[in-house]
């Protein structure tokens, strides 16, 4: 079995760069710099022992039954426009054409197909420490994750502006939450009545979460 192959595609697949992959899973920069590029062979040992932490996480053991996990894969869309957890950015979502993978477990988990979920990169600090610039999220899109459950974080079109709030409703009333803990700079805010607002859909998983 081709370790480094199946690892080096894994990578590709499902995480930014090495850097993210290495950062996520507590893996030794180095080490995995010199085994992706042919410098250093891939040990059985130290590859049971990625597979065991990939595995911790997304339940898929990309070794031990590879036909398998191509299988458990599923390709999701991924945009290029960030979804904008500050100031917001023009509304407009365009198909980068670059699927990111997701396990078939977690989309089972929540009733969902492929075609009911959008990857985007996040942009802005509203959101932090939850969801951090650069990190990227899985939006549900289906009319059921689309509805309004307090507290829950929501990609939203707002007044042409593409956000991530969590929302919470009050009779009528509709409230923006952000998470950064500077309440200052980012209160709570009402969504006024008779401006453009949409819910795109609900975000349920991150990156390396």
């Amino acid at each position: 079995m081709n370790y480094t192959k199946i690892i080096t595609e894994y990578i590709e697949a499902n995480h930014k760069n090495l850097n993210q992959f290495c950062k996520e899973y507590e893996i030794n920069y180095g080490m995995m710099h010199s085994i992706v590029n042919g410098k250093k062979s891939f040990e059985i040992a130290a590859a049971k022992n990625i597979e065991d932490k990939i595995y911790a996480k997304t339940g898929v053991r990309i070794f031990s039954d590879p036909a398998s996990n191509e299988v458990k894969l599923a390709a999701v869309k991924l945009f290029h426009i960030k979804a904008s957890a500050g100031v917001g950015r023009e509304c407009f979502l365009e198909d980068s054409n670059e699927p990111i993978g997701m396990p078939w477990k977690i989309l089972k988990r929540y009733g969902l197909n492929p075609d009911d979920v959008m990857a985007l990169e996040v942009d802005g600090i509203s959101m932090i420490p939850t969801y951090n610039p650069e990190d990227y999220i899985f939006v549900a899109t289906t009319a059921e994750m689309k509805r309004i459950r307090n507290f829950e974080p929501y990609l939203i079109r707002y007044d042409n502006e593409l956000m991530i709030k969590r929302l919470e409703q009050i009779g009528d009333n509709l409230i923006m939450h952000s998470d950064n803990p500077d309440k200052n700079k980012y209160p709570p805010r009402n969504i006024i009545k008779g401006i453009d607002f949409e819910i795109i859909g609900r975000i349920f998983k991150k990156l390396g979460d």
